[in-house]
């Protein structure tokens, strides 16, 4: 699954704009797609390794409306990467946690798919 978000991401980007919605959120969700560059930030950028942390926790917050969620996060985890929990309970967060999960859950599809 995680080979396949990979592939389909940078896809999927190359479609869509960075100025319309979904391609700036997938452009925000290309963090999870370079396990070397958050490691780096693991070690050397508190601020993006908790951010994308922060992104990993909220995904999994859709685990259970989006079931391909759960397999992907397993592999991100198995992949080192982290999952931080904010209190920051807003609505515009939580509507753009939705989308970016929504837009994982196609990404794990194979509708953008290329070689």
């Amino acid at each position: 699954m995680y080979k396949q978000f990979c592939k389909n991401i940078i896809s999927f980007i190359k479609i869509n704009s960075e100025k319309n919605y979904r391609g700036q959120l997938a452009r925000e969700l290309m963090v999870l797609s370079d396990v070397n560059k958050y490691k780096e930030w693991q070690k050397g950028d508190p601020t993006k390794y908790k951010e994308a942390s922060l992104l990993v926790h909220n995904l999994g917050l859709y685990k259970d409306t989006f079931p391909s969620l759960e397999n992907f996060l397993y592999e991100l985890w198995a992949y080192g990467f982290d999952s931080f929990n904010a209190t920051d309970n807003n609505k515009e967060l939580e509507d753009e946690m939705l989308e970016k999960a929504k837009l994982v859950d196609l990404l794990l599809s194979t509708h953008y798919w290329r070689n």
